[in-house]
C-alpha cells in the first residue's frame, strides 16, 4: 500500500473514531431520557395508586371529607393525561435511541472494517521488511560462500 493510503486510511480511523464515540455519547443521552421518562411514569402511577388508596379508606370512614374525594376527581384525568403523555413521550425516546443504537453499531462496523485493512497493511509491511531482511541474510550467505570459494 503506498504512504498515502496508509495514511489516509489512518486518518479515516481516528475521524470513525471520534464520530463512533460521539454517536455512542448521544445514545448515552437517549438512554439516559429513557429512564428519566420511566422513571416518571414509575413515579406517577405510584401516586396514582397512593391517591386511590387514601381515596378508597376516606370513603370507608364515616365523616368523609369531600374535598379529597374532590380534589382525587378533579386530579385524576389530569394524571390520566399525563401519564398518556409520558408513555407516548417514553415510545418516542425509544424510537430515538434505535435510531442511535443503529447508528453507533453502523459507525463500529465501519471502523472495524478500516481498523482490519490498517492491521492487514501492518502485517504486510512487516512481512515486506522480514522477507527483505532475510534476503539480504541470504545475498551475505552466498556472497560469504563466494568468498570462501575463491579463497580456496
Amino acid at each position: 500500500m503506498k504512504p498515502a493510503r496508509f495514511k489516509a486510511l489512518t486518518s479515516l480511523g481516528t475521524l470513525q473514531k471520534r464520530n463512533s464515540n460521539l454517536a455512542r455519547i448521544e445514545l448515552a443521552r437517549c438512554l439516559a431520557e429513557e429512564k428519566r421518562i420511566e422513571n416518571s411514569i414509575i413515579e406517577l402511577k405510584s401516586q396514582m395508586q397512593e391517591n386511590r388508596i387514601l381515596v378508597s379508606k376516606a370513603r370507608e370512614e364515616e365523616a368523609q371529607d369531600l374535598t379529597l374525594w374532590n380534589g382525587y376527581r378533579y386530579w385524576l384525568p389530569i394524571a390520566q393525561e399525563e401519564l398518556e403523555r409520558l408513555e407516548q413521550a417514553l415510545e418516542d425516546a425509544r424510537q430515538v435511541s434505535g435510531v442511535a443504537r443503529n447508528r453507533v453499531m453502523g459507525l463500529v462496523r465501519e471502523q472495524e472494517a478500516t481498523d482490519g485493512l490498517l492491521r492487514h497493511e501492518k502485517l504486510e509491511r512487516v512481512q515486506r521488511v522480514q522477507q527483505q531482511e532475510q534476503m539480504s541474510l541470504d545475498e551475505r550467505a552466498q556472497h560469504q560462500k563466494f568468498l570462501e570459494g575463491l579463497e580456496m
